[in-house]
């Protein structure tokens, strides 16, 4: 799977998961951390990520 994230992917996931917003299109590309579901670890995962060098988005 390729990830493409920017911070619209961070965006999204954040507006999903406190403000009701649209779920993320594909969710298997929402979970970053490659645990069983998606949920905040998967937004802390990909802030790191982003904006501290951390270890890139994994397959589930």
């Amino acid at each position: 799977m390729v990830f493409v994230t920017d911070i619209a992917d961070l965006v999204h996931l954040v507006d999903w998961m406190f403000n009701e917003g649209p779920p993320p299109v594909v969710m298997d590309a929402a979970n970053v951390d490659g645990e069983d579901e998606v949920d905040i670890a998967d937004l802390v995962y990909l802030v790191d990520y982003m904006f501290n060098a951390g270890p890139a988005p994994v397959c589930p």
